[in-house]
């Protein structure tokens, strides 16, 4: 049925104030179990939201009951590796250089409105040619409210930094303080 405002409802009745689908004229965002899309698309299943294109990011997912979204896909053997998360950072306006890269940002909540950043893992190439390209693994964390800086690198070559993003050996352990190994039983 169409309403007045020219909306596009659909829900199995007549009544044209109902609807489980709402293609709204406004701004042409689409609500499904929604009235009130506040996006492109934006899906709501009870607690549950989802919201395509016009939200803070250009996807949000929300879960107001503490259930974790998920991303899955099946392999067809128990040895194959599938890729359920494409985490690709793309270069606009110009070339990557060594150093480019792309992150995983993990964030929480401070307080009922502030949501930070603790945490990241993310890619960079370290070598950026085509035919030799090469890539290190890093993870960041936040200390102190300050941004989030490298704490460990995993190079290409299979080194592992704890304090420089230039590890020179398969272990290389680097810092300040009397305290930069500890071994105990």
């Amino acid at each position: 049925s169409t309403a007045a405002s020219g909306n596009i409802r659909s829900d199995g009745t007549s009544d044209a104030t109902k609807g489980n689908v709402l293609l709204a004229s406004a701004g042409g965002n689409v609500g499904i179990g929604t009235t009130t899309p506040g996006a492109k698309l934006h899906i709501v299943n009870g607690a549950e939201t989802f919201l395509f294109g016009g939200g803070t990011y250009p996807m949000d997912i929300y879960s107001y009951t503490g259930n974790a979204a998920r991303i899955m896909t099946e392999g067809s053997t128990a040895n194959s590796i599938v890729s359920p998360l494409i985490v690709n950072g793309k270069a606009y306006g110009g070339t990557p250089s060594a150093g480019f890269g792309t992150a995983i940002q993990i964030a929480g909540s401070t307080s009922a409105n502030n949501t930070r950043e603790m945490a990241q893992i993310g890619a960079v190439w370290s070598t950026l040619a085509d035919a030799s390209r090469s890539g290190d693994l890093y993870f960041s964390t936040v200390n102190n409210a300050a941004a989030a800086a490298e704490r460990v690198r995993i190079t290409a070559a299979g080194n592992v930094g704890i304090g420089t993003d230039a590890p020179g050996a398969k272990l290389d352990v680097q810092g300040t303080g009397a305290d930069i190994l500890n071994i105990s039983s």
